[in-house]
């Protein structure tokens, strides 16, 4: 099966984001995919323009989980909704055979344990 793409980001000092995306072969095949996770999780299936160096490429399908684990005041340092959205999406990935991996892919990256280490708290 297909591998769904971590990212989890320090935005600033209190805020922390994170995305986990899949890129399939048309935005009709995301949409497909999304129909399989709960709605509460609010995955948005999109399209995807590869630019080629002599102009558009292909296009594809993005199936995204976007969620800002950014403290609201109310709740202390971190968002309990985020954090639930996201444990939520794991579990369900599992359930369904999706494999999982964590991309540092900005300067700002945190690992998978780093995250674990602020949602625990």
């Amino acid at each position: 099966m297909t591998t769904f793409k971590i990212v989890a980001c320090k935005t600033s000092p209190s805020s922390h984001h994170l995305t986990a995306e899949i890129e399939v072969a048309n935005v009709e095949e995301a949409r497909e995919l999304r129909s399989q996770f709960p709605k509460g999780l609010r995955l948005i299936a999109t399209s995807l323009m590869h630019y080629e160096v002599d102009g558009w490429g292909a296009t594809t399908g993005l199936l995204v989980l976007d969620v800002d684990l950014r403290s609201n005041g109310v709740t202390g340092e971190v968002n309990e909704t985020g954090i639930r959205r996201y444990r939520s999406f794991r579990k369900h990935a599992a359930r369904l055979g999706f494999d999982t991996e964590w991309v540092m892919r900005y300067v700002n990256s945190i690992t998978e344990d780093q995250l674990e280490e602020l949602i625990a708290a």
